[in-house]
């Protein structure tokens, strides 16, 4: 099953969100992978989000601020 991106697969994928208030930039990312500032110059008073919908599965909200910059060339 193929769609936005995603091959179906028996892995667990993360996926994060980093807004940076200082910046105002929002980041996305996947298995730890920054994707690049996705928005810049966001107001004040927003909250990003993530929408995910799949057949089946299951969704777990963590808290984690430690993630790991990774750059491959």
């Amino acid at each position: 099953m193929k769609g936005y991106g995603c091959i179906y697969t028996d892995k667990e994928i993360t996926l994060g969100i980093r807004f940076d208030h200082s910046k105002r930039t929002v980041s996305f990312y996947k298995n730890g992978i920054n994707h690049g500032i996705a928005f810049r110059n966001v107001p004040s008073g927003l909250t990003p989000s993530i929408d995910v919908w799949f057949q089946e599965g299951q969704v777990e909200i963590q808290n984690n601020a430690n993630f790991e910059e990774k750059v491959y060339l």
